[in-house]
């Protein structure tokens, strides 16, 4: 048996009212900052069927669906921007790279958020100022992903010491963001690295025997020069 217009309507409204209350809860609102991704996914889903319904029986120009969608983007996108919160913040502490599980947990929860807050920002909304905010949500984790991507991306001396993690690779990555990212010369060298790594990169991950090489005459050369940088600083 189909479900009725009014039946869809109200589980969807007792869904936002739901998720409504639980915003008085502070221990709710502290879950946000961990899991809100997961939160926005989930209250997607129980709104999902029922909003796809009216829309394909009331038109999704309707009244009804825009109102309704609207509702659910912007819930949703302020879930994704609670969990993003602390995203942000750890991107700005040196030691964040070092701690792998945490690392990769926030790069896995802004994966997640990238994909949920493109379809809350695809949704049909009216208001024009609900419209604006989830369009800004939807830019800053944009952002962070490419803060993500960016970060995360150091080809060639990856290649040659076998982990994005080991300390020579995370030394190379802070020096790269907080020297040579200050300077105008420093940024087209990036630029430059970034053009011709991901080949060299590809070409060394076949020749163990030159990675060796350049280890060891060149990338630990200057790692040393920059940890001892680091240390008389």
């Amino acid at each position: 048996m189909e479900p009725s217009i009014k039946e869809c309507k109200a589980r969807i409204e007792k869904n936002v009212k739901s998720i409504q209350e639980k915003m008085n809860d502070p221990q709710f609102v502290q879950e946000l900052s961990n899991n809100g991704h997961q939160i926005a996914y989930d209250f997607l889903e129980s709104v999902k069927y029922d909003l796809n319904w009216i829309g394909l029986k009331n038109g999704h120009h309707s009244t009804d669906y825009i109102d309704l969608s609207e509702v659910v983007a912007f819930i949703g996108s302020g879930h994704i921007r609670w969990a993003t919160s602390r995203t942000r913040l750890l991107l700005q502490t040196s030691d964040f790279r070092k701690n792998k599980d945490l690392y990769y947990y926030e790069k896995s929860k802004i994966e997640a958020c990238k994909r949920l807050s493109h379809t809350f920002s695809e949704m049909a909304i009216g208001d024009s100022n609900i419209s604006s905010k989830v369009l800004e949500v939807d830019r800053i984790v944009n952002q962070i992903y490419d803060q993500f991507q960016r970060k995360s991306s150091c080809y060639i001396a990856t290649t040659v010491y076998g982990d994005s993690f080991s300390p020579e690779v995370i030394a190379f990555k802070e020096y790269r963001d907080n020297v040579l990212n200050k300077s105008i010369i420093g940024r087209y060298l990036i630029k430059i690295y970034y053009c011709i790594a991901p080949s060299i990169s590809k070409i060394l991950s076949n020749t163990n025997r030159l990675n060796k090489i350049i280890k060891y005459f060149l990338f630990d050369p200057i790692y040393k020069s920059i940890d001892n940088r680091e240390h008389f600083n």
